[in-house]
């Protein structure tokens, strides 16, 4: 499939929202159930979808010393192992907002920028569609594997507008999660409803992307 020119190859890089985490208990959702997973089913076999999701990954931290974790690092060779890509898709931003790297939105903003540029220097004609993860509730404050305190509940509505200035100021597509998806019980993670939603919503914007 991949040597195909017809079909659009589209990455998707993230963190444990991309991979599929699960609220309720520390295991992966079926591929199927993730929207990533949906996006391949519904958008058919004139589309190839490569995930890579790695939970606890950044924009550019190396999360105490775990070089995989940061995503500029990592990105360029991602990018050189799916080559050639039509439309990269990145949704990071959440544990950027962890306590510990003393982050707000607008630092987040200006780390994707740099993801945006490693993709441009790969190829200037990957479309990028930069998504705004969804809100962290409350919840995350409290449960044992995070450590998102207050000030990153608040700081995760403000990724929205922070990303999308970003957006289009480098001239790249823009979508919301937190339009249509929320956390599950964790707080962090995404349900299964909610992946269904957002697989609906990226799909109505790869198809804008496919008519320019």
């Amino acid at each position: 499939m991949g040597g195909n020119a017809s079909v659009t190859r589209i990455l998707c890089y993230g963190d444990s929202n991309t991979y599929g985490s699960r609220p309720d208990i520390h295991r992966r959702y079926p591929a199927d159930k993730v929207w990533t997973g949906i996006l391949q089913v519904k958008l058919g076999d004139q589309y190839r979808i490569l995930e890579d999701g790695l939970g606890g990954r950044t924009t550019d931290i190396s999360d105490a010393g775990s070089f995989e974790r940061n995503g500029e690092a990592y990105l360029q060779a991602y990018l050189e192992t799916h080559e050639p890509a039509d439309i990269a898709l990145i949704m990071l931003g959440t544990n950027d907002l962890k306590t510990a790297f003393h982050r707000d939105a607008h630092d987040v903003a200006t780390s994707i920028q740099k993801l945006i540029r490693l993709v441009r220097a790969k190829s200037s004609a990957t479309k990028i569609i930069i998504v705004s993860p969804i809100y962290i509730n409350p919840i995350a404050a409290k449960i044992t594997f995070g450590s998102w305190g207050k000030a990153a509940v608040a700081e995760s509505r403000q990724l929205a507008p922070a990303l999308q200035t970003v957006a289009d100021e480098m001239e790249c597509y823009f979508v919301d999660a937190s339009r249509v998806a929320h956390a599950g019980i964790d707080g962090v993670h995404l349900d299964v409803a909610s992946h269904a939603a957002l697989a609906e919503l990226l799909i109505t914007q790869i198809h804008a992307i496919g008519k320019n």
